[in-house]
């Protein structure tokens, strides 16, 4: 059966025109897929556009498989591995955007985030959908 992270395109997800409206009130949030929690909000330094994934949400076989192949490559499974890899991956492949990145990790979520611009965070959300995908090719 096909693992169906490897259909994974986070650049996909819906954001409406007027996201900023519920970013104004609280927050903007898509939880659509279990291990990925998508927010967007307001903080004191500008808008903040987040991908947390959280490895241990999803408890699926998919996840597990996804999890497994992380370990494979050399790193843990926690958050703290989730973004060495994704960082890792976005520096190798798409390094002129890896200054755009910031992290906000911990033990049980791998926290990865841009800030103030909406297109750059379609762009974080390919490049984590495309490293998920790389993990299981």
């Amino acid at each position: 059966m096909k693992n169906s992270y490897l259909e994974l395109h986070l650049e996909n997800i819906l954001i409406n025109k007027d996201y900023m409206d519920e970013v104004k009130a609280d927050l903007w949030e898509n939880d659509e897929y279990p291990a990925f929690d998508l927010t967007i909000v307001e903080i004191t330094r500008g808008i903040c556009y987040a991908c947390d994934l959280l490895p241990f949400e999803d408890e699926s076989e998919d996840m597990e498989e996804l999890n497994s192949a992380l370990e494979r490559a050399g790193f843990e499974i926690n958050g703290y591995g989730w973004e060495d890899y994704l960082c890792g991956y976005i520096e190798k492949n798409h390094p002129d955007f890896l200054d755009k990145v910031g992290t906000d990790s911990e033990s049980d979520t791998c926290g990865v985030y841009v800030m103030d611009e909406l297109p750059d965070y379609k762009k974080l959300l390919s490049y984590v959908s495309e490293a998920v995908r790389a993990l299981l090719a």
